[in-house]
This record gives structure tokens, sequence and C-alpha cells, in this order.
């Protein structure tokens, strides 16, 4: 019987270095971790002062590793390793809870899911070579590990790990059930097949907008549920379930295709950093493929963009693009307000990220590390650090009863002219309405703040360290290998504004960002200022040196935008939908009602 691999990032030169060292009884938890020899201590002291760690340790992650290389090359060295890191694992730490020994993370939901997949694994392949193995001792382990899977204490719904829950207990139950006694695990199958479709309802929806914190989460979710595919095609013969595996797979697949750079980039929105997806690994799984592979080879392969927009409703995730061929003047707005729950959130409401010139031009700074009180993820994790807004100098609360209570609403594609509004009500009686217009190689960024009394605003723009910046009075231009490729002006404020520029400004901890775990390295920030009750601030980004010209005013309850002297559009502002009007005619657009967001403005307005 075949079990996938839990790894698959990882490339031929990082493997060797790993297996290399674990033959000669080094510890190394994944590629780019620090060695140790091994000690016992190891199991359940924290060298690193790190979780992540002492979790790929409990996982028995350099165990995945062993597999894989065995698999690869049939190196028998490998698997007798692999079978003695599990005993060593098992002597020194399947015990009760109440041992001396016992860490939380021994023994953390998402521990016991992937430790129990490789423990599967690894047993399947010793039965399958007909090896001689303490067969007893794998046993309990199974046997435990799939009843605490199946406790409704251990399970976390509407969480990803609890998708991990439920793919570790269904493919160790197949294990058991097919080398053992058949269908005596049947009853955790059906647990496990049940949950699991909960969970994808609930994180995926029909038009494939992802539920989670992260494109990272939603990366690492698709080559799971890819492998269970694959397992299940071969191992269960429940059709049905395998078609509605396949078309969660399918519908997440267009998510994740539509939010990737060229050269197969993700950028880090959410809790992520940025990720270099395995070619091999997603065009195996995907129905998009030479979409994939166009993307992936920046255009030398495969086929064009499906198309240049994007809008999904539920993740509030809105995608633009200049056109659907890659070329150097290529460009792609990504436009979010994903307010799902707290966990693991960034204050990044109504922020951007703006691809151009074969880069991330305006930046979103990435995670760091998982370790919250760390100042340097606190840096890259702050309100600061996205392209946002923020009032009075404090992130908004990231706070369950506050979930869903931002949203993109509502977005107007009408030919090159695209519009796309949201609003946030997480700040206590503050209303921010962003409307972002994006015109060829022009965006207009429309910051509209109401609140019941006087606040300090901000307007924060990030931007990639990769560039050269200047400053002229209050306008920036931004230079790639002497090629000017940006420029960022004020064209309009209803009050007095002024800028602040900073370049890893280490004193206030501003003007960061984390391209990779635990990499801290200087970036671009600009901060528009401004003081006052209600506040409208127009924000024009130039691509390159293509600028138009913009008249700018208000009319009995109208934002009026007079473009190049020609077209004339013109925002009504209502209390929820924007009504956006070209040349005095109302366009249409494509609505997204959120009950909360709803909710909340009018009670904003009735309590005035």
């Amino acid at each position: 019987m075949k079990v996938f691999n839990i790894n698959t990032e990882i490339d031929k030169q990082n493997l060797n270095k790993i297996i290399s060292l674990l033959k000669n009884n080094k510890i190394i938890v994944s590629p780019h971790s620090k060695v140790f020899p091994y000690q016992k201590k190891l199991w359940f002291e924290n060298p690193l002062n790190s979780r992540y760690y002492t979790f790929q340790m409990q996982s028995l992650n350099m165990v995945d590793y062993l597999l894989m290389y065995y698999e690869k090359y049939a190196d028998d060295e490998c698997l007798a390793k692999a079978m003695q890191l599990f005993y060593l694992w098992y002597d020194d730490n399947f015990v009760s809870k109440t041992s001396k020994n016992f860490t939380s993370i021994a023994y953390h939901n998402e521990t016991i899911a992937i430790r129990l997949l490789i423990v599967v694994h690894l047993l399947s392949i010793c039965l399958d070579k007909d090896l001689c193995l303490l067969e007893e001792t794998f046993l309990k382990v199974i046997s435990s590990h799939c009843q605490l899977l199946s406790d409704e204490y251990v399970y976390i719904n509407e969480h990803h790990y609890g998708i991990d829950q439920d793919i570790a207990l269904l493919v160790a139950s197949k294990v058991y059930n097919h080398y053992y006694i058949k269908d005596a695990y049947l009853q955790y199958i059906q647990l496990a097949k049940k949950r699991l479709k909960a969970q994808l309802e609930y994180f995926i929806g029909e038009d494939g907008s992802f539920y989670g914190h992260s494109l990272q989460i939603a990366y690492i979710i698709s080559l799971r549920i890819n492998n269970l595919l694959n397992f299940i095609n071969k191992y269960d013969e429940d059709k049905d379930f395998n078609l509605y595996i396949k078309s969660k797979l399918e519908s997440l697949l267009v998510f994740i295709y539509a939010m990737t750079e060229p050269f197969g980039y993700l950028p880090p929105i959410g809790d992520s950093s940025y990720i270099k997806m395995n070619k091999h690994a997603i065009l195996k799984c995907n129905y998009l493929q030479p979409h994939f592979e166009y993307l992936f080879s920046n255009g030398n392969n495969g086929k064009k963009l499906i198309s240049k927009h994007a809008f999904f409703k539920k993740a509030n995730y809105f995608i633009t693009a200049s056109d659907e061929s890659l070329h150097d003047d290529f460009y792609k707005l990504l436009f979010y307000s994903a307010n799902h729950s707290n966990f693991h959130k960034h204050p990044d409401d109504l922020a951007f990220i703006l691809y151009y010139k074969n880069l991330q031009l305006f930046i979103d700074s990435g995670k760091y590390n998982y370790q919250s009180e760390n100042n340097y993820r606190k840096c890259v994790t702050s309100i600061y650090a996205h392209n946002t807004i923020c009032v009075d100098y404090e992130p908004y609360p990231l706070e369950a009863n506050k979930t869903n209570h931002s949203g993109i609403i509502n977005v107007v594609i009408d030919d090159d002219f695209v519009y796309a509004s949201g609003i946030s009500c997480l700040y206590e009686n503050v209303i921010i309405r962003r409307n972002i217009i994006q015109l060829p190689y022009n965006l207009l960024i429309i910051d509209d703040i109401d609140a019941k009394s006087k606040h300090d605003y901000e307007i924060n723009f990030n931007l990639n360290p990769l560039i050269d910046m200047k400053r002229v009075d209050k306008e920036y231009f931004g230079y790639l290998k002497s090629e000017q490729v940006v420029q960022i002006k004020n064209l309009y404020f209803s009050n007095n504004l002024d800028s602040q520029y900073h370049y890893g400004n280490r004193n206030e901890l501003i003007g960061f960002m984390s391209r990779e775990l635990n990499k801290f390295e200087p970036s671009h920030h600009i901060t528009y200022h401004t003081e006052d009750k209600k506040t409208l601030i127009i924000t024009q980004v130039i691509l390159g040196k293509h600028p138009m010209d913009f008249e700018i005013e208000q009319i009995d309850g109208y934002i009026v935008i007079c473009a190049n002297k020609t077209d004339v559009y013109k925002i009504k502002k209502t209390m929820y939908y924007q009504e956006i009007y070209k040349n005095n005619v109302k366009l249409d657009d494509i609505k997204n009602k959120n009950q909360f967001l709803i909710n909340s403005i009018y009670k904003f307005y009735q309590n005035r």
C-alpha cells in the first residue's frame, strides 16, 4: 500500500544534505533548521526556543525525508534510520500526559495527525518489504492516535488542522484495514469522511474562495488534498466521495491560480512567507496545468491567463491584471479584506499588493516566524507593514466578535476601467471606505473615512527594497536599474496632509520585510498622515512613465474624477454599495452582500 509523503517542498540538493546528516547521527528537521547531534533531550527540550522546531521533531518530520529518499533510491540505510528514530521517539515520548517528559507540542492535535501519517507510511513500507519490525509498537501508536483524532475534544472544527486530522484518520484506518482486520476501523473512516466534507465546505467556496488565514495554507491544503485524492482513487471504492474531493481540489486550484505571480510565486498574504510553489507538485494535481505552466515559465510555455479579473466574494479577494499575456510591462493588483477569523490574523484589511516589472512592487511584508513575542515578527505583521489605513497609531482589535466586519462589497469591470470598493468597520466608531480605480498603468486609491470624533489617520505604503526611492516634495519616485517604475502622488486631500519615509528604521522598527522564515531586511515605507473627524485622501500610483491627468472634486455627494480631460467618472457615496457612473451612465457592478458589515454600518449611522 502506497502512502504519500508530507514534505513535497524540497529539492534534490537539500534532500541529500538532510539525509547525509541523519545518517551521521545528526538531527535536522527541515532544510533550513539548525543541526544538532542526536540527544534524548531534543524530543522534549527546545534548543531554538521555537515551537515550530519542537513540532517538527515530535511529528517525526525527519523520518518523512528518510522515507522519501528510500522510495526514490532504495537506500536501505535510510529505512533503517527511519525505524531507529521512530523507536527512539516511542521509547521517550509514547507516554501518558502526566509524565514529566510530556510537552504540549508532543500531543498537539496537528502533531498527532502528521506523526500518524508518517508512522503508517513507515509501517506500510516495512510490511510490503516483509521486514522484521516491532509490530506491536506500531499498532499501539496507530490505535492510540486514531482514538485521539476521533475524539471531539481533540478535533478542531473550521480549522486547517482539522483537515489534516481527518486525512490522517482516514489514511491510517485504510492502512490498518488493509494489512490487519478488514473493516475494523470502518467507523473511523466514516467519521473522517463526514468531518472532512464539513471542513471543505467551510474552507472552499464554489467559486474557489478560500476561507483560511493565508495563501500558504491554501497551497499546503491543495497538495494535501491531491495526495489524499491519489490515495483514495487507489484504495477506496466510494466514488461519490472521491468525486467530491476532486471537485473541491479543482475549486481551490482556481483560487490559487488567480493569486499566483509569474515564475510560480505566491505572495505572503496572511500569515505567510513568500512561497515558490513546487512546479512538479502543483502541475501533477492540476486540471489547470497549461495555464499554471504559463505562469511558471513567465509566458514561455503553456496557455495564457484564463482571465484578467477574478472576484472571490466569500474570501474577499479581488484580482485584476493588465492583460492575459505576460510581458515586461505586465502588472497585477490584489485587493483583499479577508477578515474571517482572528487566528493568525494580520491587520491587513483593505490592503493591496501590486506586481510590476517582474517583482512585487507594493509588498506585503511577510511573517518572519511564528513566535508572537519576537520583535521582528511584531514589526512585519503590524498594520504599518501592510498597504492599508491605520487609525490613532494603533491596529484595530483582532477579536472574534469583529470577524466579517470588513470586506470588498462591489466591483465594476468596464473595458480598461476597473473599480473595486471595500469597507471596514473594525475600528470603533470609524468607517473606512477604500475605493480603487484601475486605468491603464494608473491606480487611484480613494480613502474616504468617517468617524464620530476626531482621529489621526495614516495611509501606509510598503515597497520592494530592490527599487531605489527618491522623494521630491510629497511625491515619491521608484527606480529599477535607473528606469522609473513607479510614481506616488497625492491628487486630493480634504485636510492638511504630511508624509514620512522610512527605510529600515530600527529605532521605531518600521520599514522592514521578511521574504523567508527568520529573515529580516529593510524595505521602503511611506506614510501619509492627517487629522480630523472626516477625511478624503486620493493617491495616484503611476506605473512606468504612463501618467494620466486627473481633475477631482466633490459635488453633492459624488466624487467626480475627470481623466485626461475626456471621460468623467462619478462615485456616488451611499451607505453601503457605491454607485459608479461613466459619462453619466451608471455602470453595472458585481455586488457582495455582507450582513455583518451592513449591520455595523447601520449601527454607526443610527447612533450618531
